[in-house]
């Protein structure tokens, strides 16, 4: 009977795990035609929680189940922030434009002013072919987290000597580590005063600055959403 009841423990055991491991596609839905903000995705950064939330600006076609893009609105709202994060800028991926789903990137960055809400439009690109809405297809957010202090952008990302550097799509940049009162933690280690490391980006994973025992932990943070269009 010890045995029987091991054995029947150890099965449940195992198909808890399986059961946990089976992996789950969760979209959001998003109004076309709507007027008000609809969430879009949410993250954290700095052990601070927030949603980003936009608006498609759009018009109708002579094809039924499908409007024409015009343009997009995105607002950022903290909720349990020690900082508050804004929208540095929003951009829609042209690459995205001829497939079934359109991708939008969102620059977020650490506010110098303690603003819980900041609005921002989206750079939609020049294009003959007119944008197309679709019922049922997938709109992508993709969350980019810039440096909270930032010098100067440079143009030649080769060029930049000394000082600590981060490059992403929107160009080169001399970042800081501090400004004497707040320690930039998701891009930097500190000990003591003098011996400053600028870590890997956890969420980007491609810099290889330094690797870092926190790239160990299993998972990311939540940094791209997915919505179906109806």
């Amino acid at each position: 009977m010890k045995k029987l009841q091991t054995l029947i423990s150890f099965l449940l055991i195992v198909n808890l795990i399986c059961a946990q491991e089976e992996t789950i596609n969760l979209n959001g839905t998003l109004l076309m035609n709507s007027e008000e903000f609809q969430p879009f995705m949410s993250s954290q950064n700095y052990n601070s929680n927030y949603g980003i939330h936009g608006k498609l600006i759009s018009k109708e076609t002579n094809d039924p189940g499908v409007r024409q893009l015009l343009g997009a609105e995105f607002i950022i709202m903290n909720y349990k922030s020690k900082i508050f994060m804004g929208i540095e800028k929003a951009v829609l991926d042209s690459c995205s434009i001829k497939s079934d789903s359109l991708k939008f990137k969102i620059y977020v960055r650490a506010q110098k002013f303690n603003k819980a809400i900041t609005k921002v439009s989206c750079q939609i690109p020049l294009t003959d072919e007119i944008i197309k809405l679709k019922q049922n297809s997938i709109v992508v957010t993709e969350k980019y987290l810039m440096p909270m202090f930032i010098e100067s952008q440079e143009e030649d990302f080769e060029n930049v000597q000394g000082d600590f550097t981060f490059k992403n799509d929107l160009g080169t940049f001399k970042i800081k580590p501090h400004n004497n009162f707040i320690v930039d933690t998701e891009f930097f280690a500190f000990d003591g005063l003098t011996h400053i490391v600028q870590k890997e980006n956890y969420e980007e994973r491609s810099s290889q600055v330094n690797i870092d025992p926190f790239f160990y932990r299993p998972g990311l943070r939540c940094k791209t959403g997915y919505n179906k269009l109806y």
